[in-house]
């Protein structure tokens, strides 16, 4: 169902306070305006915008331009879905569009893909033990809609070898240590760390 612009961020507003979440104006009228005001759509988002800010109980513009991205398929989320499995071409070309718009991208980007990767490595832990999912969403922070997730993490941390997961994270801090460090262009850097922290 789709609602007008005013109503649709309404509605948003209403579902964030819910789920215990204070979703400012600015960040309502910026979910609508890049999604339209498809309820299914919008929701969809929120349950990731409330996993991305974590234990953080207000959402901010600046969150929901770091997961939507200036477009629904340019974003961390789905540079993360193309990660866990395994496309590094496709990994490659979100974060490289991400750059492209929003040259300071790199920092939320960094920041999501290290909780990411902490997070595989407790779904591969916890997986291993033959934990239900319930359980392993709970270990994950994910709670809420988040939760229906967590197949998807399961899965992807399986790619992963322990020692593999170790690696990337490595690889993650020393690219963020290169950019305070080191004079690099960032989309080599970007291309560098994807080809690193992907499963092999």
């Amino acid at each position: 169902p789709s609602l007008t612009q005013p109503a649709a961020k309404e509605w948003i507003t209403s579902r964030a306070e819910k789920s215990g979440r204070d979703l400012e104006l600015k960040a309502a009228e910026l979910l609508v305006a890049h999604l339209g005001t498809d309820l299914r759509t919008l929701a969809s988002e929120l349950e990731k915008l409330i996993t991305y800010v974590g234990d953080d109980p207000s959402i901010k513009a600046a969150d929901v331009e770091a997961t939507i991205g200036v477009s629904p398929t340019y974003n961390i989320f789905e540079l993360q879905k193309a990660i866990g499995s395994g496309n590094k071409g496709r990994a490659t070309e979100i974060a490289l569009r991400m750059l492209e718009t929003d040259k300071g991208a790199r920092y939320p980007m960094f920041a999501f893909l290290s909780r990411y990767l902490e997070q595989l490595a407790i779904a591969r832990e916890m997986s291993a033990k033959r934990a239900n999912e319930n359980v392993i969403a709970q270990a994950m922070g994910l709670f809420g809609g988040g939760a229906y997730f967590v197949k998807d993490y399961i899965s992807a941390a399986r790619k992963y070898s322990p020692e593999g997961l170790d690696n990337a994270l490595r690889a993650l801090v020393k690219a963020e240590f290169d950019t305070r460090r080191v004079k690099i262009d960032d989309s080599l850097l970007v291309e560098r760390l994807i080809a690193e922290i992907s499963p092999a």
